[in-house]
């Protein structure tokens, strides 16, 4: 999907978040669904949902080390 463009019925997934708790912290499960629904138009559906993991992965990493700098203060 292009910037600027609003997601219609047949461009977009559906992302879930689950908080849980898990020892003395928190367990955050991210799922998203519907790229078998995107391929006819957007390509390969195990292709896209690669890169969208490749996205999440990056942006996890960086708001890990954000969570980790900031811990304590």
């Amino acid at each position: 999907m292009e910037p600027e463009t609003d997601p219609g019925t047949d461009d977009s997934t559906l992302v879930t978040f689950e908080v849980r708790a898990s020892g003395a912290g928190s367990l955050l499960t991210v799922t998203q669904v519907g790229f078998d629904a995107l391929a006819e138009r957007f390509g390969d559906a195990a292709g896209n949902a690669s890169a969208e993991l490749e996205g999440w992965n990056s942006g996890f990493t960086t708001l890990a080390g954000h969570l980790s700098a900031t811990r304590g203060r």
